[in-house]
């Protein structure tokens, strides 16, 4: 039911009011969920706009689109909603078109922001493309919520697999920034650092999981390669120091931890994360100061063949 928004009465079920959407082209392939900022409901609908609507009585109050559902974007992630800003992203593999975050104004919906998976020329990864024809239509979906640090002002985003999905003579390279989890400013949409799980994926693996947060500066995200990643939020000793550390090959002090794929997940990440805040000192630091995007840096990792 993407071109539904239903308010219900927690207490009784009571339906208090629904608003449908009108009858469009878009890919109604589903929908993950709507955000709100005070009086205000925020939604993607199929063909790809983001709707405004009053908490209280589901009125439109109005609709921007974000991604041409013409091109075969289809839109379905929750937005996120942090300050002044509210974040969408975008999904499609048809087309081989390029992926995208967006930033827009929660009062007006206007676009604050933009910021293309793949890079620029010149810009860190471009090099990771061998052409821009290659790098336009690269893929990168931005299709599952993110996560932000009010700390350090940053959103963690899991970017999707490159384009053509399972055909990759015609990108060679790793194709940056797809199967990759990437660090954003909130307020200007700067890359801050960005680590490419599946480099020059073949397999639709992706990256988009949800990275979940825990204190001491660390995040853990899963994918569907079937590894676990633990980082440091910061990234300020970027790929070294096990800042960056694959939870399939958890550094684990005191031998206890199995990693055959039969231990306890939960357990495998509380442990670890625990060690790494005791081997590096990461509590130590200043995690108000963003850190430099002159530290972003690629860490390559090859992948045994099936």
């Amino acid at each position: 039911m993407p071109d539904n928004v239903w308010a219900v009465d927690a207490r009784s079920g009571r339906e208090v009011w629904h608003y449908k959407y009108p009858p469009n082209e878009g890919g109604h392939i589903g929908q993950r969920g709507v955000a709100m900022l005070g009086n205000w409901i925020y939604t993607e609908t199929p063909d790809c706009n983001l709707v405004s609507l009053n908490a209280k009585d589901g009125k439109e109050r109005w609709r921007k689109q974000i991604a041409d559902a013409k091109l075969e974007y289809f839109c379905t992630m929750s937005p996120l909603v942090v300050g002044n800003h509210i974040i969408t992203g975008v999904g499609g593999d048809s087309l081989d078109n390029p992926g995208y975050l967006e930033s827009r104004d929660p009062e007006t919906g206007e676009m604050q922001w933009h910021w293309n998976t793949e890079p620029n020329p010149g810009e860190p990864g471009s090099e990771s493309w061998p052409d821009a024809e290659a790098r336009n239509h690269g893929g990168g979906m931005t299709w599952m919520t993110g996560t932000y640090d009010p700390d350090l002002r940053l959103i963690y985003w899991g970017i999707g697999n490159p384009n053509p999905v399972h055909a990759g003579t015609g990108r060679k390279g790793d194709n940056l920034w797809t199967c990759s989890i990437v660090a954003l400013n909130v307020d200007t949409g700067k890359l801050v650092w960005g680590y490419q799980v599946s480099p020059h994926d073949t397999h639709d693996w992706d990256a988009t999981q949800t990275p979940i947060l825990f204190d001491g500066g660390m995040f853990v995200s899963p994918f569907c390669d079937g590894f676990f990643v633990r980082a440091l939020q910061e990234a300020v000793e970027f790929g070294t120091g096990g800042r960056f550390h694959h939870l399939n090959e958890v550094f684990d002090p005191d031998g206890s931890v199995e990693t055959n794929g039969k231990s306890d997940l939960t357990t495998l990440i509380v442990r670890s994360v625990t060690a790494d805040r005791l081997r590096t000192g990461t509590e130590s630091r200043d995690r108000k100061r963003p850190p430099s995007p002159q530290i972003l840096v690629h860490r390559e990792r090859r992948w045994p063949s099936a």
